[in-house]
Protein backbone atom coordinates (compact mmCIF):
# COMPACT_ATOMS: atom_id res chain seq x y z
CA UNK A 1 0.00 0.00 0.00
CA UNK A 2 2.59 2.28 0.95
CA UNK A 3 4.20 1.82 -2.75
CA UNK A 4 1.15 2.05 -4.93
CA UNK A 5 0.80 5.38 -2.64
CA UNK A 6 4.09 6.22 -2.78
CA UNK A 7 4.13 6.63 0.91
CA UNK A 8 6.60 5.12 4.21
CA UNK A 9 4.73 2.58 6.33
CA UNK A 10 3.88 5.49 8.66
CA UNK A 11 2.25 8.12 6.22
CA UNK A 12 -0.01 4.67 5.38
CA UNK A 13 -1.13 5.29 8.72
CA UNK A 14 -1.09 8.85 8.96
CA UNK A 15 -3.09 9.21 5.51
CA UNK A 16 -5.42 6.99 6.38
CA UNK A 17 -4.45 4.47 3.79
CA UNK A 18 -4.22 1.90 6.31
CA UNK A 19 -7.89 1.29 6.19
CA UNK A 20 -7.61 0.18 2.13
CA UNK A 21 -5.07 -3.07 4.06
CA UNK A 22 -7.59 -3.88 6.47
CA UNK A 23 -10.33 -3.79 3.39
CA UNK A 24 -7.95 -5.94 1.80
CA UNK A 25 -7.16 -7.64 4.27
CA UNK A 26 -10.89 -8.56 5.35
CA UNK A 27 -11.96 -9.13 1.31
CA UNK A 28 -9.04 -12.28 1.75
CA UNK A 29 -10.66 -13.39 4.67
CA UNK A 30 -8.45 -12.03 7.02
CA UNK A 31 -10.36 -11.99 10.16
CA UNK A 32 -9.60 -8.07 12.45
CA UNK A 33 -11.90 -8.33 15.43
CA UNK A 34 -14.19 -5.63 15.96
CA UNK A 35 -14.00 -4.68 12.46
CA UNK A 36 -17.40 -5.79 10.08
CA UNK A 37 -15.97 -6.19 6.03
CA UNK A 38 -18.49 -4.07 4.26
CA UNK A 39 -21.08 -5.98 1.44
CA UNK A 40 -20.64 -4.69 -2.22
CA UNK A 41 -22.67 -2.32 -2.92
CA UNK A 42 -23.63 -4.54 -6.07
CA UNK A 43 -25.00 -7.32 -3.65
CA UNK A 44 -26.93 -4.22 -1.46
CA UNK A 45 -28.59 -2.61 -4.38
CA UNK A 46 -30.18 -6.56 -4.88
CA UNK A 47 -33.26 -8.53 -3.55
CA UNK A 48 -31.20 -11.34 -1.57
CA UNK A 49 -33.53 -14.28 -1.22
CA UNK A 50 -32.77 -18.45 -0.10
CA UNK A 51 -34.76 -21.29 -0.23
CA UNK A 52 -34.25 -21.98 3.84
CA UNK A 53 -33.37 -19.72 6.38
CA UNK A 54 -32.32 -15.70 6.69
CA UNK A 55 -29.84 -14.88 4.02
CA UNK A 56 -29.27 -11.56 5.00
CA UNK A 57 -26.30 -12.92 7.30
CA UNK A 58 -24.63 -13.78 3.98
CA UNK A 59 -24.18 -9.65 4.08
CA UNK A 60 -23.40 -8.93 7.61
CA UNK A 61 -19.79 -8.72 7.63
CA UNK A 62 -18.75 -11.53 9.74
CA UNK A 63 -17.52 -14.68 7.66
CA UNK A 64 -16.84 -16.69 10.99
CA UNK A 65 -18.64 -17.71 14.26
CA UNK A 66 -18.09 -14.82 16.29
CA UNK A 67 -18.88 -14.10 19.82
CA UNK A 68 -22.07 -16.53 20.07
CA UNK A 69 -23.35 -15.49 16.86
CA UNK A 70 -23.29 -18.34 13.90
CA UNK A 71 -23.16 -15.34 10.95
CA UNK A 72 -24.10 -17.84 8.43
CA UNK A 73 -26.94 -19.56 6.40
CA UNK A 74 -27.33 -23.32 6.47
CA UNK A 75 -27.92 -25.12 3.33
CA UNK A 76 -28.62 -28.44 2.40
CA UNK A 77 -28.08 -30.13 -1.11
CA UNK A 78 -30.42 -29.26 -3.55
CA UNK A 79 -31.04 -25.94 -1.58
CA UNK A 80 -29.74 -22.04 -3.56
CA UNK A 81 -29.40 -18.77 -2.18
CA UNK A 82 -30.06 -15.33 -5.34
CA UNK A 83 -29.67 -12.09 -5.78
CA UNK A 84 -32.20 -10.56 -7.98
CA UNK A 85 -31.50 -6.76 -9.40
CA UNK A 86 -34.65 -4.90 -10.59
CA UNK A 87 -32.94 -3.44 -13.59
CA UNK A 88 -30.13 -5.30 -15.59
CA UNK A 89 -26.43 -4.91 -13.68
CA UNK A 90 -23.19 -5.52 -14.62
CA UNK A 91 -20.88 -7.94 -12.64
CA UNK A 92 -17.75 -8.09 -11.91
CA UNK A 93 -17.06 -10.84 -9.70
CA UNK A 94 -18.93 -13.34 -7.61
CA UNK A 95 -17.27 -14.14 -3.77
CA UNK A 96 -18.27 -17.04 -1.57
CA UNK A 97 -17.14 -18.23 1.85
CA UNK A 98 -18.06 -21.84 2.94
CA UNK A 99 -16.85 -23.30 6.49
CA UNK A 100 -13.95 -24.41 6.85
CA UNK A 101 -14.32 -25.44 10.58
CA UNK A 102 -12.32 -23.00 12.23
CA UNK A 103 -13.42 -23.60 15.48
CA UNK A 104 -12.61 -27.67 14.99
CA UNK A 105 -10.69 -29.37 18.30
CA UNK A 106 -6.71 -27.59 18.20
CA UNK A 107 -4.92 -30.33 20.49
CA UNK A 108 -1.55 -31.02 19.40
CA UNK A 109 -2.75 -34.06 17.71
CA UNK A 110 -5.01 -32.35 15.61
CA UNK A 111 -2.75 -29.50 13.99
CA UNK A 112 -2.70 -28.39 10.68
CA UNK A 113 0.49 -28.64 10.26
CA UNK A 114 2.52 -31.50 10.99
CA UNK A 115 6.51 -31.66 11.73
CA UNK A 116 6.38 -35.18 12.66
CA UNK A 117 4.19 -37.69 11.15
CA UNK A 118 3.14 -40.67 13.79
CA UNK A 119 2.20 -43.87 12.54
CA UNK A 120 -0.90 -44.26 14.18
CA UNK A 121 -2.19 -40.75 13.63
CA UNK A 122 -5.47 -39.72 11.18
CA UNK A 123 -4.63 -37.96 7.66
CA UNK A 124 -5.91 -34.59 7.39
CA UNK A 125 -9.24 -34.39 5.17
CA UNK A 126 -10.52 -32.09 3.60
CA UNK A 127 -13.19 -30.43 6.52
CA UNK A 128 -16.62 -32.25 6.12
CA UNK A 129 -18.33 -28.68 6.87
CA UNK A 130 -17.10 -27.74 3.37
CA UNK A 131 -19.98 -28.15 0.72
CA UNK A 132 -18.50 -30.63 -2.17
CA UNK A 133 -20.59 -29.60 -5.31
CA UNK A 134 -22.38 -26.43 -6.08
CA UNK A 135 -22.96 -24.55 -9.19
CA UNK A 136 -23.32 -20.62 -9.88
CA UNK A 137 -25.72 -19.19 -12.94
CA UNK A 138 -27.13 -15.90 -14.04
CA UNK A 139 -30.15 -15.17 -15.55
CA UNK A 140 -29.45 -12.53 -18.54
CA UNK A 141 -31.57 -9.53 -19.38
CA UNK A 142 -33.56 -11.01 -22.24
CA UNK A 143 -34.39 -14.14 -20.02
CA UNK A 144 -32.01 -16.52 -20.89
CA UNK A 145 -30.53 -19.17 -18.17
CA UNK A 146 -26.26 -19.15 -18.59
CA UNK A 147 -24.38 -21.19 -16.43
CA UNK A 148 -21.36 -19.51 -14.89
CA UNK A 149 -19.23 -22.93 -13.43
CA UNK A 150 -19.87 -26.24 -11.82
CA UNK A 151 -17.73 -27.03 -8.97
CA UNK A 152 -17.55 -30.79 -8.38
CA UNK A 153 -15.02 -31.26 -5.72
CA UNK A 154 -14.44 -28.21 -3.43
CA UNK A 155 -11.78 -27.87 -0.98
CA UNK A 156 -11.76 -24.45 -0.57
CA UNK A 157 -13.03 -21.87 1.85
CA UNK A 158 -13.03 -18.97 0.46
CA UNK A 159 -13.76 -18.84 -3.60
CA UNK A 160 -14.19 -16.33 -6.01
CA UNK A 161 -15.25 -16.35 -9.76
CA UNK A 162 -14.46 -13.17 -11.82
CA UNK A 163 -16.22 -12.77 -14.87
CA UNK A 164 -18.03 -9.76 -16.57
CA UNK A 165 -21.85 -10.41 -17.64
CA UNK A 166 -24.99 -8.60 -17.27
CA UNK A 167 -27.86 -10.19 -15.17
CA UNK A 168 -30.61 -10.12 -13.29
CA UNK A 169 -30.30 -13.08 -11.23
CA UNK A 170 -27.74 -14.50 -9.78
CA UNK A 171 -28.27 -17.81 -8.00
CA UNK A 172 -25.82 -20.06 -6.36
CA UNK A 173 -27.31 -23.95 -6.10
CA UNK A 174 -26.28 -26.20 -3.61
CA UNK A 175 -25.66 -29.91 -5.33
CA UNK A 176 -23.87 -32.26 -3.27
CA UNK A 177 -22.63 -32.14 0.91
CA UNK A 178 -19.38 -33.99 2.45
CA UNK A 179 -19.87 -36.16 5.31
CA UNK A 180 -23.20 -37.37 7.09
CA UNK A 181 -24.29 -33.73 8.12
CA UNK A 182 -27.59 -32.81 6.83
CA UNK A 183 -26.64 -29.05 6.19
CA UNK A 184 -23.38 -27.22 5.45
CA UNK A 185 -22.93 -23.34 5.97
CA UNK A 186 -21.94 -20.44 4.00
CA UNK A 187 -20.70 -17.57 5.45
CA UNK A 188 -20.70 -14.97 2.96
CA UNK A 189 -22.23 -14.70 -0.58
CA UNK A 190 -21.86 -11.61 -2.72
CA UNK A 191 -21.69 -10.13 -6.07
CA UNK A 192 -19.06 -6.81 -6.94
CA UNK A 193 -19.40 -4.56 -10.27
CA UNK A 194 -16.46 -4.94 -12.46
CA UNK A 195 -15.16 -2.29 -10.48
CA UNK A 196 -14.96 -4.14 -7.18
CA UNK A 197 -17.71 -2.27 -5.40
Amino acid sequence: MARRHGLTPRGVFETGKYREVQMLLMDDDCFLPGRKRPAAELSLRAALASSCGNPAVLLNGIDREWQGEVNALELAAGDWAEFTWPEPAAVGEVRIVFDSDLGRDRDSSHLNMHSSYPLDRKPLTVPETLVRAFHLAYEAPDGTVHELCRVADHYQRVFRLKRKFTAVRVRLVIDALRGAVGTNRIFAFEIKAPDGI
